[in-house]
């Protein structure tokens, strides 16, 4: 203690430890941290240690969150603007168990940097290439959201042949889409089920 009150450099973050700082931290907005972030490199430092301890939405304020993350910590990232989400998924990724995807471009970053994904929310993607569907998800559930619970689809251009690819046999809790007007249902028939507890199917009005 001596050497420290002798050191004109040390500040309140050289003296409190992991455990204090964890305690004063979470009564602090995400969004108000994030502000803070490139203040010093060693505030940086104690900032994102404490952000990758904790469970992390990516997802915008008028979308609706899963109960399971009602406890979660909302980081209210803008997923269109490419270049802050890729930022901050490199940063915090580890830490990111929900989060909006508008793109594939978007999809490819989440599949790298976010491993403890557990709920992907689609929105407004774009007509598929072909009338089949092949190619518009270039990535299998299985095996690269090995956590994934929950999967929400809202106004996109998807297919039937689309999901049962991007799903393939990956088991589901969650599964909703939402003005989805290409599906028309088939991928019921091929899709695990076996561990849904929420199933919705509205506003899709494919023939």
């Amino acid at each position: 203690m001596l050497e420290a009150e002798t050191n004109n450099e040390w500040t309140i973050l050289d003296y409190l430890n992991d455990d204090c700082w964890c305690a004063v931290l979470q009564y602090v907005a995400v969004r108000d941290l994030i502000r803070t972030e490139s203040t010093s490199r060693h505030w940086q430092k104690r900032l994102l240690q404490y952000l990758r301890g904790v469970r992390l939405t990516v997802i915008e304020t008028s979308c609706k969150t899963p109960k399971r993350h009602s406890n979660d910590t909302r980081l209210n990232l803008q997923t269109q603007e490419y270049e802050s989400f890729l930022i901050w998924t490199n940063k915090l990724g580890s830490s990111v168990v929900a989060t909006d995807c508008y793109s594939l471009e978007t999809l490819k970053i989440i599949r790298e940097n976010c491993p403890k994904l557990e709920s992907l929310f689609f929105h407004d993607l774009p007509d598929t290439p072909d009338s089949s569907g092949s190619g518009v998800f270039p990535y299998n559930l299985n095996k690269d959201f090995k956590s994934l619970k929950g999967l929400y689809f809202n106004n996109c251009c998807v297919t039937d042949n689309c999901i049962n690819q991007f799903i393939a046999d990956k088991a589901l809790e969650d599964l909703e889409l939402r003005n989805c007007q290409i599906v028309k249902g088939d991928f019921f028939n091929i899709v695990d089920l076996s561990s849904v507890k929420s199933l919705a199917l509205e506003e899709c009005y494919a023939p």
